[in-house]
């Protein structure tokens, strides 16, 4: 009677334990991105318009290829590009690079102004050049969908 009863409630909750995964896959890389119900997606959909979305993942529907963004369905092929954060690390050096290269250029100027030489002609360029640095290690990164790249909807279940 024991068995029947399990078996039982194995074919109910058979499709509880299953994983909906959205996935960016690349095209010479093994490891791909994985994205799951409840995380916040930057994205932008193909067409005319130059607009960024950020929405959240509410649900992923498999068999139909949608995604549901806010609860609104949209389907994986609309999808043109995608933002991803670079790594923690590589942010905190950037914003570090960039308040030195704020403060390095402050402290040339009131050194200039207080009439003291500073060397300008090399501190300059170096503050400069950390500011932009800092800039391009901040900002996140931008994933274009197409012959390189591809969003792919997962459902992985228990067998």
């Amino acid at each position: 009677m024991k068995w029947i009863f399990f078996f039982l409630f194995s074919l109910v909750f058979e499709g509880l334990f299953s994983q909906k995964i959205l996935q960016m896959e690349h095209i010479h890389k093994v490891r791909a991105t994985k994205f799951y119900t409840g995380d916040v997606l930057y994205f932008k959909l193909k067409g005319r318009e130059n607009y960024w979305y950020q929405r959240e993942i509410t649900d992923i529907l498999p068999k139909s290829n949608l995604i549901m963004l806010d609860l609104q369905p949209t389907p994986i092929g609309s999808i043109a590009a995608i933002k991803l954060p670079k790594p923690r690390i590589m942010s905190i050096i950037g914003t570090a690079l960039m308040s030195f290269g704020a403060t390095l250029t402050l402290a040339t100027g009131y050194a200039a102004l207080r009439g003291d030489k500073p060397r300008s002609e090399i501190l300059l360029p170096v503050a400069v050049a950390s500011f932009g640095v800092g800039i391009w290690m901040a900002k996140p990164r931008t994933h274009k969908m197409g012959k390189k790249r591809r969003l792919r909807v997962l459902e992985i279940g228990l067998q």
